[in-house]
């Protein structure tokens, strides 16, 4: 099976709104589910900048990397 056949399997069996069902759930109205959902985007803007700027690599190898053009 080729990396493109496993992340399309992976993909149709991942819901599109998974985190945002899950921090839905997670709440007891939707002012919270809003504080939530700001503090959860805001938490991976800070780490995915900082990750960048100390040049961070993947930290795990459950990640696949594809190449759609080849």
């Amino acid at each position: 099976m080729c990396k493109q056949q496993v992340h399309a399997e992976l993909v149709a069996e991942t819901p599109r709104e998974l985190i945002a069902q899950e921090l839905w759930l997670q709440s007891a109205d939707s002012h919270e589910g809003w504080l939530k959902t700001q503090a959860f985007a805001r938490s991976c803007a800070v780490m995915s900048m900082l990750g960048y700027a100390i040049g961070l690599g993947d930290r795990h190898l459950d990640n696949i990397l594809l190449d759609l053009a080849s």
